[in-house]
């Protein structure tokens, strides 16, 4: 399995408890006829919450295993899909800093709830919305591309035909994939 499917697999999982923990709060303090104790719902929260945490964990592992190894070849995405990852690192500490230490500030606690699991959307959304729209305007395969005029050995053809379709995604002197 690859780094970025297991990473894709956990983001998922890591929306899904976000929005659980986010929807039992929103029932518990919003809704007049509760179809949950208040104590049920604030364990379903709870829960979820830390599995929320242990998946961001989990996953700002990963992230970082991926931004080492990729040492200087890092495209502008992939710094803002970080950064905006460890804005929701911190914010998430803050919260649970304020909910165990700071009871003065419980006020404010719903709305860093609510910024956590935007932010956790805005993440999720830098990267699986490249990728949809990486795959859905994804070049015609070259075989479907390619006027058998341009297989007759013309290097400057070749160049064009590279230029036009492969090197928006490849390097011409490596192996390796523009990210």
């Amino acid at each position: 399995m690859s780094l970025f499917l297991l990473k894709s697999i956990l983001a998922i999982g890591l929306l899904l408890s976000g929005l659980s923990a986010a929807l039992a709060m929103l029932i518990s303090m919003g809704r007049v006829e509760k179809k949950a104790s208040p104590a049920t719902l604030r364990k379903i929260h709870r829960a979820a919450g830390y599995l929320f945490a242990l998946l961001l964990l989990g996953l700002a592992i990963l992230g970082t295993k991926i931004f080492v190894g990729a040492g200087d070849t890092l495209s502008h995405r992939a710094v803002l899909h970080a950064f905006l990852a460890l804005f929701l690192l911190f914010i998430l500490f803050l919260k649970i800093v304020l909910v165990r230490y700071y009871k003065s500030f419980l006020r404010i606690i719903p709305g860093l709830g609510m910024a956590v699991l935007v932010l956790a959307l805005v993440v999720f959304s830098v990267s699986a919305g490249y990728f949809l729209l990486r795959t859905a305007f994804a070049p015609v395969p070259l075989s479907a591309a390619i006027d058998a005029s341009l297989l007759q050995g013309d290097t400057k053809k070749g160049s064009d035909l590279f230029s036009l379709h492969c090197a928006g995604c490849h390097y011409a002197d490596k192996e390796a994939a523009k990210l």
